[in-house]
């Protein structure tokens, strides 16, 4: 278990206010700036299993050429055995429709693909993932999906989305409940074409809270206008993940711009 201590910002931080803007008041920016400064950071409790950069999210390898699934030259990507059924004109490309990067993936009808991680799930982890839908109102679903033995690639049940219109920060938040059948599996996200045409798509991310850790991060600031020496301004901090919590006094703090 990982706990997390939201304290009183230093006092040294105070007294750097007044540099901020001599005329003895603070903008909006930079009053998030301070927030952010103010607020702890809960070492290691978000971990990032797929993004632009972390295994091929985005499709940027390899660099050049279009190239399917099929063919095994996709790093971290590859057909979905028994859910694909069509699988020779699937792959990655550049494309001026990419929302990441020079590159993204189309998908023909009814073909799948996954990516799975070195991750073990554990009971309690929350799982978020999204993606970008980047071109054709296209049906398909993205997934959580568990190395379920031998090579057998199994969908998440309840963690499906589907998409059928183009957009971006596709996705949802998933928690392992007890009893899952992904508990000590490796997990990854899986996408399948609904029999539609050619969907593109890119920049899946894939992140998890582990079970017992926190997450502390800053989300909002009263007052939201331009303040003045002398006003009180309350920085709160959001606190999510799993339980048990330990060390938790509060979620806000205030301070008064000197």
């Amino acid at each position: 278990m990982k706990s997390c201590l939201i304290s009183l910002p230093p006092t040294w931080l105070y007294s750097m206010v007044p540099l901020l803007n001599r005329a003895g008041r603070i903008t909006l920016s930079l009053a998030i700036i301070l927030m952010v400064a103010l607020l702890p950071v809960c070492a290691g409790a978000q971990t990032i299993l797929i993004n632009p950069t972390t295994q091929n999210g985005s499709f940027e390898l390899p660099t050049t050429g279009k190239i399917t699934f099929s063919s095994g030259n996709i790093p971290n990507w590859t057909n979905w055995p028994v859910v694909s059924t069509a699988n020779n004109d699937s792959g990655a490309q550049a494309s001026a429709n990419s929302s990441q990067g020079t590159r993204d993936a189309y998908l023909q009808p009814n073909n799948a693909d996954y990516n799975l991680t070195a991750y073990i799930a554990a009971q309690g982890d929350q799982f978020t993932f999204s993606w970008d839908h980047v071109l054709r109102n296209s049906s398909h679903t993205v997934s959580l999906v568990y190395d379920n033995g031998g090579g057998s690639i199994s969908n998440l049940a309840g963690t499906e989305v589907t998409s059928t219109t183009v957009g971006t920060g596709k996705g949802g938040t998933f928690t392992i409940a007890a009893g899952s059948p992904a508990i000590g599996r490796a997990i990854g996200i899986g996408i399948k074409n609904n029999n539609s045409n050619y969907p593109e798509v890119d920049n899946f991310v894939l992140t998890v809270i582990p079970s017992g850790t926190t997450s502390v991060g800053p989300t909002s600031i009263a007052p939201t206008n331009q303040v003045y020496a002398g006003t009180v301004v309350t920085l709160s901090a959001g606190v999510g993940g799993t339980g048990p919590f330990t060390n938790l006094p509060g979620h806000s703090t205030a301070a008064t711009l000197a």
